[in-house]
């Protein structure tokens, strides 16, 4: 969906929340941006690296 106008204060106040969430949604879809192929392995190895770590607590709490 796009606006030729910015929509207005008022126009925005009339909307429903839905109808806002939904064009933040939309927005935010628009202007994403991809991360790079080496931030995505550093948040791929972050998110490992923490569950692994978890786990170990886990196993420690056990192991007591």
């Amino acid at each position: 969906m796009k606006h030729d106008k910015p929509i207005s204060p008022d126009e925005l106040d009339a909307l429903p929340a839905q109808a806002i969430a939904s064009l933040e949604h939309a927005f935010r879809r628009e202007f994403a941006r991809t991360p790079s192929r080496r931030e995505h392995v550093r948040i791929e190895r972050e998110r490992t690296r923490r569950f692994v770590e978890t786990r170990r607590r886990h196993w420690s709490l056990e192991e007591r």
